[in-house]
């Protein structure tokens, strides 16, 4: 796509009273995309909720058996086994969107040499994968935010970052889903992310266990170092600026005025979270 195709809107003055093309954004292209979109999001509620009972109902067995009746998860408070278990649920999240968002960012272009940071073609139109993973994701913070509010029982206080984390994720994805375009791809690539969750969790549990005089300890916390320096501060940052390449040559002013606020809004929440 060249950049005279991306300045191709510049000729319209929409209004909010204007009709919005959502075929043309590249996420609602047909009537049943956005049923598609709701159920995974719905139905990625339940399944991670049903998987923390099922390790939650497996853990105390599964402790036992390899630490012997006075195993360290059985002598933990309620709410630090609630935590334990929702961790475990937090990591096989982390993978599956790391392993998604990863596929969005470097193998979606249709020329196979391009990625989202080279082609611009390639960044403004949202492929299925990318919406999906961030439907995963929005349906993971609606069931995590559960989990610590009536299973781990974090106060405001005591949980407000998760809270303010997860409430600016899904404010951002559905952002990103309404406006599409470059977003989807931008919001589906911070993703990748996610794996310094699961470095951050196994650090937590060695913490847990009791392990921090392990030279195991130094290991998994330069994992959690590097991972987090890589996935948060670098890779996000990279699609922050590649989120100002894009808006320097198509020329959001001249959407319709919803879409024109939404991207605004999307970028705003990027930077929060690249804060967070």
């Amino acid at each position: 796509m060249t950049e005279a195709s991306l300045n191709i809107t510049q000729s319209r003055n929409l209004t909010w009273d204007d009709p919005i093309d959502w075929a043309e954004l590249g996420v609602f292209t047909d009537k049943t995309e956005v049923w598609k979109l709701l159920i995974i999001i719905v139905g990625s509620v339940q399944c991670f909720y049903v998987l923390y009972k099922a390790i939650e109902q497996a853990m105390p067995a599964i402790a036992a058996h390899y630490g012997g009746p006075d195993n360290i998860y059985g002598q933990m408070p309620p709410k630090v086994k609630s935590e334990y278990v929702s961790r475990i649920v937090s990591d096989l999240h982390s993978f599956m969107a790391l392993g998604m968002s990863w596929y969005g960012c470097f193998y979606v272009c249709e020329d196979e040499t391009k990625t989202i940071f080279t082609d611009y073609e390639c960044v403004m139109k949202p492929s299925m994968i990318q919406k999906y993973v961030i439907c995963l994701s929005t349906g993971y913070c609606i069931y995590d935010t559960l989990i610590c509010v009536f299973e781990i029982k974090w106060s405001f206080k005591q949980g407000a970052d998760s809270y303010f984390h997860h409430l600016i994720s899904v404010a951002g994805a559905l952002g990103v889903l309404v406006s599409g375009r470059f977003c989807i791809a931008i919001s589906a690539g911070n993703l990748v992310s996610e794996f310094s969750n699961a470095a951050m969790n196994l650090r937590w549990r060695f913490l847990k266990h009791k392990l921090y005089d392990s030279w195991a300890f130094i290991g998994v916390s330069t994992l959690f170092m590097v991972s987090f320096i890589m996935s948060r501060a670098i890779f996000m940052l990279m699609l922050l600026i590649r989120n100002y390449e894009v808006q320097q040559i198509f020329d959001v002013k001249s959407e319709h005025p919803l879409i024109m606020y939404l991207i605004y809004w999307n970028t705003f929440c990027q930077v929060g979270l690249y804060g967070l």
